[in-house]
């Protein structure tokens, strides 16, 4: 059996996972990992369909990983999935997608995942949701999740091999499968269609990067930790490219040895809405249990 794993991993939790995937997988199995992570011929210069072309091999199941972003799977991983090739002898008709999450909400990632998935002609047989470390929340004091995904997501990994063995060259009720993922509330599917805009609000209402060209010494540091190849040294100053936009993922911020990498905006309110996730009175998370689950 043939597995090819492909990931977007900007605060290397959705690797961590694919890395246990790939580790609990049975001894026959032959796994890819890709990560396209910070791979600027997805991100710069736009060849997604052909960088997939050339570098994915052969497989039977393809497992898609992704960060859950504003409820939603990260939009370029979205984007990727619509790049894909359609199944034939060397792209394989079954298909999973796994996401992390930053303990607030899941979203509507998986569901959105596998609606992708299935237009691009593949059949769904499982899915995965993980906790793990807030990235943004790096940025506070006391990061939420601090140290996760970790051993506790062990068992987790080893059933949904199970599942997936179990379903391999079977029949399966697919509808009922995706009923299983589509486990949100009808409001909170809605409130993530219409008020969780990933895009509209980086734009508009995320942090903004802020750099200090008096302590920056070019170092590259937040270059290569970039996921989006955002960042860029050109003519010794350290410019943001137009051809990538910011994620607000942080990296850059917490990786600065020098501190020169600031996030300036609504820093405040978001502070206060981490507080109120810890006090049980936020309005954006979700009740969703158990929060680790696999299907």
């Amino acid at each position: 059996m043939k597995i090819a794993i492909i990931l977007f991993s900007p605060g290397g939790n959705t690797l961590k996972v694919a890395e246990k995937i790939k580790q609990f997988a049975p001894n026959n199995f032959c796994v890819q990992l890709l990560d396209i992570t910070g791979r600027e011929e997805i991100f710069t210069r736009k060849q997604g369909t052909r960088f997939l072309e050339e570098t994915v091999t052969d497989h039977d199941l393809l497992l898609i990983g992704s960060p859950v972003y504003a409820h939603h799977i990260q939009y370029h991983v979205q984007d990727l999935i619509r790049q894909l090739p359609r199944p034939d002898r060397k792209w394989g008709e079954l298909a999973a997608a796994f996401v992390t999450f930053g303990d607030i909400s899941s979203g509507i990632a998986l569901n959105e995942a596998n609606r992708l998935l299935e237009k691009s002609g593949r059949k769904i047989i499982g899915g995965l949701k993980v906790t793990a470390e807030h990235s943004l929340t790096r940025l506070l004091d006391s990061p939420i999740n601090n140290g996760k995904p970790g051993h506790e997501i062990d068992e987790i990994i080893l059933n949904f091999w199970e599942k997936i063995i179990a379903r391999l060259n079977k029949d399966i009720n697919v509808r009922e499968l995706k009923n299983n993922m589509n486990y949100q509330p009808k409001k909170d599917r809605v409130k993530a269609h219409i008020i969780f805009r990933e895009k509209l609000w980086q734009k508009f209402l995320y942090p903004k990067i802020s750099i200090d060209p008096e302590k920056c010494t070019l170092c590259g540091c937040c270059v290569t930790k970039c996921p989006v190849n955002h960042l860029q040294i050109i003519n010794q100053s350290l410019c943001e490219l137009k051809t990538s936009d910011c994620i607000t993922c942080g990296n850059c911020v917490v990786n600065c040895p020098q501190k020169a990498m600031m996030m300036t905006g609504n820093i405040d309110k978001f502070a206060e809405m981490v507080q109120q996730y810890r006090a049980g009175k936020s309005k954006i998370a979700s009740n969703e249990f158990p929060k680790n689950q696999c299907f």
